[in-house]
């Protein structure tokens, strides 16, 4: 198997695959340090909205800069691609949730049982992504194998 480089994507590759998919992880930090939370999302143009229960302590730590990761690898292939966006998030008023509802092609149904009434939107500053080729990606599930 010859090694292929990795692809790196420009902005409107990595939006366009971020539309394909349904579930993220949204990063941030708090007090223990960086953390990373799959939330099911939807996407309106380049922004990124997840939806979260009223008592959730993600609305205590969407200030200051946060990150959303967005992935689909197939190992069986050896391929695969990996999107990251980098920006702020805010709590979007109760006012604004019937205007997201209105242009979005998919709304966010959260993972976990309960009403999620709160939406949280992240706001891009860049986002950067990557195609995997083969050997990559084979490297990334060995090592996965060797560290469980």
């Amino acid at each position: 198997m010859s090694q292929q480089q990795i692809e790196v994507l420009d902005e409107m590759e990595c939006w366009s695959l971020v539309r394909t998919q349904t579930v993220g992880r949204f990063v941030y930090s708090d007090d223990l340090g960086p953390a990373a939370i799959p939330v099911n999302y939807g996407q309106i143009e380049n922004k990124i909205v997840f939806r979260v229960g009223e008592t959730s302590h993600l609305r205590e730590v969407i200030a200051g800069e946060v990150a959303f990761e967005v992935d689909d690898l197939h190992p069986e292939e050896g391929t695969g691609w990996s999107v990251l966006v980098r920006g702020r998030a805010r709590e979007v008023h109760a006012d604004e949730v019937i205007d997201l509802i209105r242009v979005m092609q998919r709304i966010p149904q959260p993972l976990a049982e309960g009403v999620h009434n709160v939406w949280i939107e992240v706001t891009p500053k860049q986002a950067t992504g990557r195609r995997l080729g083969d050997l990559f990606v084979a490297a990334l599930l060995s090592s996965d194998r060797q560290a469980g």
